[in-house]
């Protein structure tokens, strides 16, 4: 039995129902983790996982620090897009506002961090770890009570997720970020890979069997979205238009490049 960690999202409702159906013969479990990609790099780090599904840009700079980890697969075929979310509508995205904002992340080395930093790079606004605008919020929970209590400016995060609070005013999409990569990749630790390699195999197998039989199901798609995650018919069509969910053990190395090179550009990876 291998564990696997990764966010509790719609991405993952294949990896979610499969876990649910407690098949005796799977041999893997899925668990959730709310930190999002710096919390997974944490329990890769720390053996409290095998296998974790992670942002891709958060596998290349994992992969990049340390030659313990590595890429196994990819999950999608096309890139997140963030969601840049201000209090109000009334807020305008521009480099005056960028500069003086305070930002929400979950944690330094998340996707929210990096993502930030790669949109403050692309505005010409240098930044370190060091800088008052950070404000660590631990995760989407902790990004709303912040927004409530008026303690940050600017967060990003998908913009499916962030959908519900949108439409009650606790936050406002602003803009949407898209970097040119695939959204998620799994990652685990070089040695205990040689050991599960066979098994997450075949877990890829039957993860994309479920996830081509189950976004395939409109309706179904729509009231798990509804039921889990308060999401409207009309915000589930517009994910599933623009995303695309294809685990796989072929790994692009373009895309894997392409995040490590925008890492590096900002700083994040030396």
């Amino acid at each position: 039995m291998f564990r696997v960690v990764g966010v509790p999202e719609h991405f993952n409702l294949p990896l979610m129902l499969l876990s649910e159906q407690h098949d005796r013969g799977q041999n893997w479990c899925y668990e959730n983790v709310p930190g999002g990609t710096g919390a997974m790099t944490q329990k890769l780090i720390a053996g409290e996982t095998d296998v974790a599904l992670m942002l891709t840009e958060g596998v290349s700079r994992l992969c990049a620090e340390s030659d313990d980890f590595i890429p196994i697969g990819h999950y999608t075929t096309t890139p997140l897009r963030w969601g840049v979310h201000a209090p109000s509508s009334e807020w305008i995205l521009n480099k005056d506002m960028l500069a003086e904002a305070r930002i929400g992340i979950s944690r330094f080395g998340s996707g929210s961090h990096m993502m930030a930093v790669s949109l403050l790079n692309d505005y010409k606004i240098q930044t370190t770890d060091s800088d008052d605008r950070w404000h660590v919020i631990k995760n989407y929970a902790g990004a709303l009570d912040a927004f409530d209590d008026k303690n940050i400016d600017l967060f990003l995060w998908e913009e499916t997720m962030t959908a519900p609070a949108c439409s009650k005013g606790r936050l406002a999409k602003i803009d949407v970020y898209t970097p040119p990569w695939c959204a998620f990749t799994f990652a685990a630790h070089r040695d205990r890979y040689t050991d599960i390699k066979d098994d997450f195999n075949e877990m890829i197998k039957t993860v994309g069997q479920k996830a081509a039989e189950f976004f395939a199901d409109e309706e179904r798609v729509c009231f798990e979205t509804a039921r889990r995650f308060g999401l409207t018919t009309e915000v589930t069509q517009h994910w599933l238009k623009h995303n695309q969910v294809k685990p796989t053990l072929e790994l692009s190395s373009e895309a894997l490049q392409k995040a490590k090179e925008a890492l590096t550009n900002i700083g994040l990876i030396k």
